[in-house]
């Protein structure tokens, strides 16, 4: 089982999931994977913030050295969060505006097949 704190699926279900699970997690101990893993509280808490704001996660070796990641929930009926889905790449190779992009769209689709709406960016539900 991958950890919540350490992956980008786990950060977008931390980020838009269950504030109670959330909270429970920041209040633990926090395991280091690599040198890269937020075992702050605080750092992790600042990290959800950011995903919260433009709609998605990214982790850069938090997990494993040489990878990166970047998730986004699924969003079902009544805004519940059933998960998330993930594109994980070599560091060299992830291009977070060009994968971002399709990231959103594709995790908005399949939301809107499960019965929900998905999960804009703060940036784009200002303008709306």
């Amino acid at each position: 089982r991958a950890p919540l704190h350490a992956t980008a699926t786990g950060k977008a279900v931390l980020a838009f999931g269950d504030p109670v699970l959330t909270h429970d997690l920041l209040s633990g101990s926090l395991e280091a994977f690599t040198p890269r893993t937020l075992v702050s509280p605080a750092d992790l808490a600042r990290d959800l913030g950011e995903t919260r704001a433009r709609g998605y996660s990214v982790e850069w070796e938090e997990f494993a050295l040489g990878y990166a990641s970047m998730g986004a929930p699924l969003v079902g009926l009544g805004g519940r969060i059933m998960g998330a889905v993930a594109v994980t790449t070599s560091v060299d190779e992830l291009d977070v505006a060009r994968t971002s992009e399709a990231l959103l769209a594709t995790t908005r689709q399949i939301s809107e097949r499960l019965g929900g709406s998905g999960v804009r960016p703060a940036s784009s539900r200002a303008m709306a």
